[in-house]
């Protein structure tokens, strides 16, 4: 027998080596694709819109704040921390908190989660719910006519009905329902009510959101009617200028015109992406700065709010919870300006008042406000002409400002009352409710 030469036992040895990282290979490859496909089923099955896996409640915000957040041990609490964790297939039994590595994975299943699926989820929401419910339960229905009572008695479909038709980055909200006001100088206030679907999203974007807008000088020394839990209410405001007019009794008061019809929408959106810092919201947001009139109480509604000065496709509308939170983003460079000057300012949504020691120091003060709002498009109305709201009140005379007057007691000090217009008014509305034709209107 003739021995093989040495060629052909090194081509033996070559295709063994080949075949066996083949089946390395193959091996690696079943590894990887079942690697892959765990961890796709974990996303799955963790990030539906119902809430995490594991039976366990509301997504952890992603700034670390939220609401149902409580105590325990010294350290932030889980989603577990709203009860007892439980096993079936999915997860864990018995007291306490679950194991490390369920933690683990369940924060990370959270961090997935954007803040347009933690705002639209069933835990926000229901908490959001349960926050205004009140407000919601006796508040004006929309234009779907669904009232707030209705919609708290079905809740309990309304609200993951609204989930699977609202979670699309294509947001459009529902057209509003226009409520006028008459004016006591003439014409009608415009009043546009959302629907309470869309008021309750409105309310749920604001919980996750307040945090960011106030660290980012939303809620500063000037500008007040936003939170009502941070000294910026009506009444917060109305005390503020009543310490302020102690030292400077000559008053300058102005409403910008026409402030929310005319709001630039192109620069309040460039605004919203800027200072919202959570960018799965901006298209939502977007969308309620856009959001038109659909229908309306009187049957001459149309008329009456074109006559009002509302155009579609300019401003936004006044009513809806977000409204005046886009007022602060777009004033917001104002209220810096203001407050880096030292000014005793006082800015509710669009009223501006201010206190100075002589008349001229208020005129030349509405000069740099003019100059000021003039780069926003806005203006105010000339001092003390019949049309515009623009005042100065000499230092004795009574001054008006949302809705009450600052007086001065004979001991000098500052104190408020109810105006003489707001006693007009609310004898007018009993005389006007005592005629028994408006009372079977109401009926």
């Amino acid at each position: 027998m003739t021995r093989p030469g040495g060629s052909f036992i090194w081509a033996r040895v070559a295709g063994s080596g080949i075949k066996v990282i083949l089946v390395v290979y193959a091996q690696l490859i079943c590894i990887g694709l079942g690697i892959t496909l765990s961890l796709l089923y974990r996303y799955l099955w963790q990030s539906t819109p119902s809430g995490l896996a594991f039976g366990c409640g509301s997504p952890v915000p992603e700034s670390g704040s939220g609401h149902g957040a409580t105590r325990s041990s010294g350290r932030k609490p889980g989603p577990w921390a709203h009860g007892t964790y439980r096993h079936s297939a999915r997860g864990w039994s018995g007291p306490g908190e679950p194991p490390a590595w369920v933690i683990k994975v369940k924060l990370a299943a959270t961090r997935r989660k954007n803040a347009l699926q933690q705002i639209l989820s069933p835990a926000d929401l229901s908490v959001a719910w349960q926050l205004e419910r009140q407000r919601l339960r006796s508040s004006c229905y929309g234009v779907d006519r669904i009232s707030g009572k209705q919609f708290d008695a079905e809740r309990a479909w309304r609200i993951p009905s609204l989930i699977e038709r609202r979670f699309s980055p294509n947001f459009v909200p529902n057209p509003l329902l226009a409520l006028a006001k008459p004016k006591d100088s003439g014409g009608h206030r415009i009043i546009c009510v959302p629907t309470i679907e869309d008021r309750l999203i409105q309310f749920s974007i604001l919980y996750k959101i307040r945090d960011s807008l106030r660290d980012c000088g939303l809620l500063n020394s000037i500008s007040y009617g936003l939170v009502s839990d941070s000294n910026r209410t009506v009444q917060d405001a109305r005390n503020r200028a009543s310490a302020l007019r102690e030292n400077g009794r000559w008053v300058y008061k102005a409403d910008i015109q026409k402030f929310f019809d005319k709001i630039p929408r192109d620069r309040l959106q460039s605004d919203i992406r800027r200072i919202v810092k959570y960018r799965s919201l901006h298209n939502i947001l977007v969308s309620f700065s856009n959001v038109e009139i659909g229908d309306g109480f009187a049957g001459d509604w149309g008329q009456i709010i074109h006559d009002a000065g509302i155009r579609v496709g300019v401003g936004v509308r006044q009513g809806m919870p977000l409204s005046p939170y886009f007022a602060g983003m777009l004033l917001l460079k104002l209220d810096r300006f203001l407050e880096s000057r030292n000014l005793p300012v006082i800015r509710y949504v669009d009223d501006i008042i201010g206190f100075f020691k002589s008349r001229q120091e208020c005129e030349n003060f509405h000069e740099l406000l003019c100059n000021e709002l003039g780069k926003l498009d806005l203006n105010l109305g000339a001092i003390d002409d019949p049309a515009s709201k623009t005042r100065i009140y000499d230092p004795d005379q009574p001054a008006e400002f949302v809705g009450m007057e600052m007086r001065f007691s004979p001991e000098g000090k500052c104190y408020l009352c109810v105006s003489e217009k707001t006693i007009q008014r609310i004898e007018s509305r009993i005389a006007e409710m005592s005629r028994i034709e408006v009372l079977l209107d109401k009926i």
